[in-house]
């Protein structure tokens, strides 16, 4: 698979999902993913599409006006690729622990190595900078 195209895959799963209507969620996830898709995050493993669709769901939840951004990369380097975002929301509620009031503006950082094989995710590593959110939300 070309370099540009490992680039274009890892943009879609970013924006395209990450921008994406809960509804059709599943759809790209599916289309996106390989069927035994490892997520590697926080020290938990989840498989398959449906984790995919299912951690970007649980992501944008607490959280309305949601923006994503690529703010280096997509680096590829053979079948790996990796980049550094950027996530922006108003928080409106469901965190656990958290004191900020709703419609606290919030934004933080986070790394993404994925591994492609036959065209498709079969392996993504996030890395969100966890503490600078929790910081902003009184957590």
């Amino acid at each position: 698979m070309p370099q540009q195209d490992h680039d274009r895959l890892y943009r879609r799963m970013l924006l395209e999902l990450w921008h994406a209507d809960d509804r059709d969620l599943d759809a790209i996830a599916a289309q996106i993913a390989a069927h035994d898709l490892t997520i590697h995050q926080n020290g938990t493993t989840r498989t398959g599409a449906t984790a995919l669709a299912d951690l970007v769901r649980r992501g944008r939840a607490p959280f309305t006006d949601v923006t994503v951004a690529i703010e280096t990369g997509p680096l590829v380097d053979g079948d790996h690729v990796a980049a550094r975002w950027s996530f922006s929301g108003t928080y409106t509620g469901g965190i656990p622990g958290v004191t900020a009031p709703h419609g606290t503006a919030v934004s933080f950082t986070g790394i993404d190595m994925i591994r492609i094989t036959g065209g498709r995710i079969s392996d993504y590593w996030v890395c969100s900078d966890v503490a600078a959110l929790m910081g902003q939300l009184g957590g």
